[in-house]
């Protein structure tokens, strides 16, 4: 914690500092020479590539990351709908690393202050239950809800049913149904295109050849029927029959 430029000492109370009202104290990032339980390195910064002597993670592929860059690197993932932390770095030779970190160790790498783990935490949250085609939000009471049955589009929110205010809604629109047929909710501006959307925004990325970050679905420019890239290595043509 810092007050007009003066690290606060653990030992003092805010009082010792003589804070007056209104004032505010904000918490800064500390080094990663007092953070307990990673190792070090003073090998160049994965991402800026910086070389300096100063004290980087080593993380379990052997590349190394200051707390800004590994702040900054959550922050960009959070803002692509990404989950995942991936490392972004290559291997020797020269294909991409693409080992998945844990979050636990990013944020004790990043030294996040408490509303940089507010907010991170909560934004990976929402991506991840964003790209799952099974998981949506309740239309009434926001709370996300699991669809096993995708071919069940007319679902009912467990919290508002609990709650003994459950109303029926459209799976692939997320408004409430008003239809009165299974297949039809009744909007008029339902067409399908919001849940294919939703599953081609939270889909899988993939690297196939030398090109990195390739969507596992896509959707034919022609008809939109999505279509999944299964096998991990082949080819990037694509036709449609």
């Amino acid at each position: 914690l810092n007050w007009t430029g003066v690290d606060m000492e653990d030992a003092k109370k805010i009082k010792d500092y003589k804070v007056i009202p209104g004032g505010t104290i904000t918490q800064r990032k500390g080094s990663l020479v007092t953070v307990e339980g990673i190792i070090l390195s003073f090998e160049p910064d994965i991402i800026s590539l910086d070389d300096s002597k100063e004290a980087r993670a080593k993380m379990i592929c052997g590349h190394a990351i200051s707390t800004e860059s590994m702040t900054a690197l959550i922050r960009s993932i959070i803002s692509e709908g990404r989950y995942q932390i991936i490392c972004p770095g290559l291997k020797t030779d020269g294909t991409a690393c693409e080992i998945e970190w844990s979050y636990p160790a990013c944020r004790k790498i990043g030294v996040l202050t408490r509303d940089e783990e507010k907010e991170f935490e909560t934004k990976l949250s929402m991506n991840f239950v964003n790209r799952d085609p099974h998981m949506g939000e309740c239309s009434k009471c926001h709370v996300a809800i699991w669809n096993e049955d995708l071919n069940m589009i007319r679902v009912q929110c467990v919290n508002c049913r609990k709650k003994k205010q459950a109303v029926d809604f459209c799976w692939r629109f997320l408004r409430e149904w008003k239809g009165v047929l299974s297949e039809d909710c009744g909007n008029p501006e339902c067409t399908g295109i919001e849940y294919k959307i939703r599953s081609l925004k939270g889909t899988d990325r993939k690297t196939i050849g030398t090109v990195k970050n390739i969507p596992c679905l896509r959707a034919c420019p022609k008809c939109t029927m999505v279509i999944e890239h299964r096998v991990w290595t082949s080819c990037k043509r694509v036709a449609m029959r």
